[in-house]
């Protein structure tokens, strides 16, 4: 099996191209990532790194450059083709959370799965082992808007998981948490590495770097990979 679950390859993304405001968001980056391993982006605000996330995470494609994922290169695929690449392979949590506030948890972590030909009762199921895994259980009949920050947090990263994905994309994962709360989530991450999981984390929090459970560091400045 091929061990570079992702390789890069002088990818770039320009927005306004050609125009006097022209941005270079990503600039000619190129690496590679191993499976089973937790990676970290990082760089301060305005380096590039969620811009790379979501190409990372199939929800962009590059303006020049190639993504290659398990071996295919996903960004010359059109948009139909990409959409079921990600739902089948592909979790992402999002910075704000971006779950439905009038909606239960159970509905949130299930809905990557619902428009799919899967019985409710078996995503149900799955959802509830999640939350279960998850600490949040006690919470599944809930709204969003009634938990906390760190349990919104869970249910995004149990969202991220009802498809059971090869690969989990994490953008600022602790970026409204405490720094109790953000060690409980770290511990989340370790756990789905020992699960076989590649993790690829966005972050300038330097506690993610100081925890220790990072396997690779990538540092953006200015669009450009530094280190």
């Amino acid at each position: 099996m091929e061990n570079k679950i992702i390789k890069i390859e002088n990818i770039s993304k320009f927005f306004n191209r050609g125009q006097h405001n022209e941005v270079r968001a990503v600039d000619d980056v190129t690496f590679s990532i191993e499976r089973n391993t937790i990676n970290l982006l990082k760089g301060p605000s305005g380096s590039g790194k969620t811009t790379l996330l979501s190409i990372l995470s199939c929800l962009s494609k590059p303006t020049s450059g190639n993504y290659i994922c398990l071996n295919e290169i996903v960004n010359r695929w059109p948009e139909k083709h990409l959409t079921s690449f990600r739902q089948t392979h592909i979790g992402t949590v999002f910075q704000e959370f971006n779950l439905i506030s009038d909606m239960t948890t159970l509905y949130n972590i299930c809905i990557p799965l619902i428009s799919r030909n899967i019985r409710f009762s078996k995503i149900e199921k799955r959802a509830m082992i999640l939350a279960e895994n998850l600490k949040i259980k006690h919470r599944l009949h809930y709204k969003i808007d009634t938990l906390s920050g760190g349990e919104k947090q869970r249910v995004a990263i149990a969202r991220a998981l009802i498809n059971d994905p090869e690969i989990l994309f994490a953008d600022e994962p602790t970026a409204h948490l405490d720094s109790k709360l953000a060690g409980e989530i770290t511990e989340i991450f370790k756990t789905l590495k020992k699960m076989g999981k590649t993790i690829v984390i966005a972050s300038h929090d330097p506690l993610m770097e100081d925890k220790g459970f990072i396997d690779h560091v990538f540092a953006m400045h200015d669009g450009k990979l530094v280190d």
